[in-house]
């Protein structure tokens, strides 16, 4: 049986789907920190009522966290994973954490202008 390391290295691509009330921004930022640093393909396609973060209800923060020195790969704190959760464009928060992508898509308002800049080297060709 492999182990959670080998999965963590072996999975590439990932396809979520209209994932259920139960999968929340929690759920989303800590999928991909933990076993997101090997991916080259992720598509995302979220109901536009999936735990939106309202922009009228919070203060706008202008970048998302940054990266921790001395961050391990796929070992995120419970603190990190939540300031990323509270940034209102979750991919921008996440991207970071994704150095080897090479293919992205994504519908809704979980990502901002930004994300552009964010994008692995890779991505932008």
């Amino acid at each position: 049986m492999p182990s959670l390391d080998q999965s963590t290295k072996s999975l590439n691509n990932l396809i979520l789907s209209r994932p259920g009330i139960g999968f929340t921004r929690f759920g989303f930022a800590s999928t991909l920190l933990t076993y997101g640093h090997s991916l080259t393909s992720l598509e995302i396609v979220l109901p536009q009522s999936w735990y939106p973060k309202p922009a009228l209800t919070e203060p706008f923060k202008s970048a998302p966290p940054l990266k921790p020195k001395g961050y391990v790969a796929g070992k995120p704190s419970s603190e990190l994973l939540t300031k990323v959760t509270e940034y209102r464009f979750i991919l921008d928060a996440v991207m970071p954490y994704l150095p080897n992508l090479k293919k992205i898509g994504w519908n809704g308002p979980q990502a901002s202008t930004t994300l552009f800049s964010l994008m692995p080297a890779g991505l932008k060709t």
